[in-house]
């Protein structure tokens, strides 16, 4: 019975290390499966930039390299206007090639640098403005990975994308793709909210260019916007539209269901989308909301609605 134990072991010993040579063993995924390059926020991302001017400011969150493979990592700027039209050049803002550990190091983006790239005037730059980024993360052997989806070509070594884990984590942590705002310098005050806003930006979904009655309520922080109405082709009919004013410069809206319908699919409920939603008192009373469009059928994705103060 030993004997025939020991037999066993001494069989899967040799399978074992057959199985795991290269020559005779020819899985590629298996032997050549490499991280890629990636880089997080140490902390979950903060999209606020905190300012007591919009023309003088340093975004310094600190970024960390997670696989602790990089040489280096480029954040550029997007080119375009704050509804995210127009061109789409980038130009590098940043660049750091010591990453420091788990601690991190300050991402180091600021308002002229900012500017240089887009090729403006830092005195042109108002609280409220937003502004895209995108980054590239080189691996110490010199493949760039980007924020496309991962590919691998064995046969000839080139590799790109993300890897999947760090792109999943809990929260929002991913320094490869993020937007930026100039917040305002100090909390909301709910009280100077009511008044007459036009409706700048849509989305698909509602009337551009209509003026709303904004009134105080139905809670102590939150504020409604009355008879919005709909773009008459995805979303007809008219409601009001109920928000929660945080003193983060954040946005909670309801559930909001009242009158508005698709034609295909009936009645239209806008959910919080679970964030983007952001109002920044000292521009205009700006209220930028992201929801999630849905209905008994399924949901058409997320959306925003941008409104200011006249």
């Amino acid at each position: 019975m030993k004997k025939n134990i020991l037999w066993t072991a001494l069989l899967a010993l040799i399978v074992s290390v057959a199985c795991t040579d290269e020559d005779s063993f020819n899985n590629e995924v298996f032997f050549k499966l490499e991280r890629g390059g990636f880089v997080r926020f140490v902390d979950p991302f903060n999209p606020l930039i905190g300012a007591t001017s919009p023309d003088s400011w340093t975004y310094d969150i600190p970024v960390w390299d997670p696989n602790n493979n990089l040489s280096s990592y480029t954040v550029s700027v997007i080119g375009g206007d704050k509804d995210n039209n127009g061109v789409t050049d980038t130009t590098a803002v940043s660049t750091i090639t010591d990453f420091g550990g788990a601690d991190g190091v300050p991402i180091n983006i600021t308002a002229a640098s900012v500017a240089a790239g887009l090729g403006v005037d830092v005195s042109t730059f108002v609280f409220g403005q937003s502004f895209r980024f995108i980054a590239t993360a080189t691996r110490n052997d010199g493949v760039v990975f980007t924020m496309e989806e991962l590919t691998a070509d064995f046969e000839n070594n080139v590799f790109t994308g993300n890897t999947q884990e760090n792109l999943e984590a809990a929260g929002y942590f991913n320094a490869m793709r993020f937007s930026l705002t100039i917040a305002c310098p100090g909390e909301p005050d709910v009280t100077t909210y009511p008044g007459q806003y036009v409706v700048t930006f849509g989305n698909g979904w509602f009337e551009v260019g209509q003026v709303v009655t904004v009134v105080a309520g139905p809670g102590e922080n939150d504020i409604t916007i009355q008879n919005l109405q709909g773009n008459t082709g995805n979303n007809q009919g008219s409601g009001d539209y109920v928000v929660s004013i945080n003193s983060d410069q954040t946005l909670t809206p309801a559930a909001n269901t009242a009158g508005w319908t698709n034609p295909s699919f009936g009645t239209i409920t806008f959910l919080d989308a679970g964030g983007g939603n952001f109002t920044f008192e000292c521009a205009n009373h700006q209220l930028i909301i992201r929801h999630t469009v849905t209905v008994a059928a399924g949901s058409f994705g997320n959306r925003t609605l941008r409104l200011e103060k006249q």
